[in-house]
């Protein structure tokens, strides 16, 4: 019993409306076509010889150890990222910068936008935001109303 059967199940008609020949690569609601798993895997392939490159020419000789070794798609704790020379120290953001610039460091707070609607619901930043709340459950009901819960 899969996605599709469920959508089957409640009625809900599929339908894909695109232009382009690629439009549907990848649709996980039909049968896995080998070719765009390969171009899938060449697109994947050439974001991470970017990356790569991007990291080593900017970390340059900070970087201690093999490529097959840092970018293997493991992770690591800080420690060990500093370590392998990924990162250049663990701590909180200002006191790490004003570490490394000196006192005059100035920082200049940016305000997190919000919408028109979460403006005009939403109290004080000191009170309880209910309108968040509210909002989080009539965009949560309207996902699941998508299929038909």
């Amino acid at each position: 019993f899969g996605f599709t059967d469920l959508l089957d199940k409640i009625g809900v008609e599929r339908r894909v409306y695109s232009q382009g020949m690629n439009k549907n690569m990848l649709d996980p609601f039909s049968a896995e076509d080998p070719e765009d798993v390969k171009r899938l895997e060449l697109i994947q392939e050439d974001i991470h010889k970017n990356f790569i490159s991007y990291v080593k020419e900017r970390r340059g000789s900070r970087l201690k150890g093999t490529k097959d070794a840092l970018f293997n798609g493991d992770i690591w704790t800080g420690k060990q990222a500093v370590s392998k020379g990924l990162v250049d120290n663990i701590g909180e953001m200002k006191s790490t910068m004003i570490e490394k610039f000196g006192d005059k460091t100035k920082f200049i707070p940016i305000p997190n936008k919000s919408g028109w609607l979460q403006r005009r619901l939403s109290g004080s930043k000191s009170q309880l935001n209910w309108a968040d709340e509210f909002l989080d459950v009539v965009d949560e009901r309207a996902l699941w109303a998508r299929f038909g819960f």
